[in-house]
């Protein structure tokens, strides 16, 4: 049975806020040091991914605003292709499209509560 929308795009919302929260101020030199971090948001861009998948399947009236396709291969890429991620391009996805798909996502939680009677 599908999840309910607004819980993919919870859990998009919570890993979006942790690859911010955890990366805001660091440079691209202190993240490639840190092993655990590196780990971390690659592990946050497979949760996004997935739940962009999801939606996609189940619920696409609700994702048709969001660019789903380079968000799932991005992910499929990092799990199916995980020794040969480029940490430059990682990193360069993280500071360019992770706080638009947060606001975007942000405004499709909103649209959705207010499309609720």
């Amino acid at each position: 049975m599908p999840r309910n929308p607004e819980t993919y795009l919870r859990e998009i919302q919570r890993a979006t806020k942790y690859l911010i929260d955890h990366t805001q101020g660091l440079d691209f030199a202190t993240y490639i040091k840190d092993e655990t971090l590196m780990f971390a948001v690659e592990r946050n861009f497979i949760i996004i991914g997935e739940a962009m998948a999801c939606l996609r399947r189940d619920h696409p009236q609700v994702i048709a605003s969001l660019e789903s396709k380079p968000v799932v291969r991005f992910r499929n890429f990092i799990v199916h292709e995980y020794w040969s991620v480029d940490h430059k391009e990682v990193w360069s996805t993280l500071n360019t499209k992770v706080a638009p798909l947060q606001k975007l996502v942000t405004e499709t939680l909103e649209r959705i509560a207010a499309q609720r009677p």
